[in-house]
């Protein structure tokens, strides 16, 4: 967004520079550890150590999606896009309603600071912390804290009525099938 200087941003990026790069060395680790299990194994999709609890559970994954290979990464990658896309519309909508204009890449980066916040286990349903997220991240564009806040509750408030929504709709559906069936 041009209204947001580069020094601004300087943090944040180097933040993203270092856990992307966490994130590429811990793959790299996964990648040699599946082959180190492989060959131990003679190609079995089993590892050769046993073990229970939380860790052999994560091997059991870890080894899953080594054998399916980079097309599941694929196939999982797609609706995720997507999701990003709809999910920065969504917030780029949900902003001009409250008179904020932002642009579609803003919005996408700015839901993305706040989902991966939100998923953190520090809040019950993210209260809190999406309201700082997005308080900071807003106010790099100039915009007012109320604003950020106002966004907030009505990202709060989407999944909510997209939850009503759908549970009505299952209702309908229920009562329709009893009264067809009396």
């Amino acid at each position: 967004d041009a209204r947001v200087a580069f020094a601004s941003l300087r943090y944040p990026l180097a933040l993203a520079t270092t856990g992307l790069s966490a994130v590429a060395i811990a793959l790299a680790i996964w990648w040699w550890m599946h082959r180190r299990w492989e060959r131990a194994g003679q190609g079995s999709t089993q590892p050769p150590v046993p073990g229970s609890g939380w860790f052999s559970g994560l091997r059991a994954v870890h080894h899953e999606v080594m054998r399916r290979g980079p097309g599941m990464m694929l196939h999982a990658a797609i609706p995720a896009c997507v999701q990003v896309l709809l999910s920065g519309i969504a917030t780029a909508v949900l902003a001009k309603s409250l008179g904020i204009d932002l642009a579609l890449l803003t919005a996408m980066w700015v839901t993305a600071a706040v989902y991966a916040v939100v998923l953190l286990p520090i809040s019950v349903a993210g209260v809190g912390v999406r309201e700082i997220t997005l308080t900071r991240s807003l106010a790099l564009l100039g915009l007012d804290s109320s604003l950020a806040v106002a966004l907030s509750i009505l990202l709060f408030a989407d999944p909510i009525i997209n939850a009503l929504i759908g549970g009505a709709l299952q209702m309908r559906a229920a009562f329709a099938e009893v009264q067809r069936q009396s």
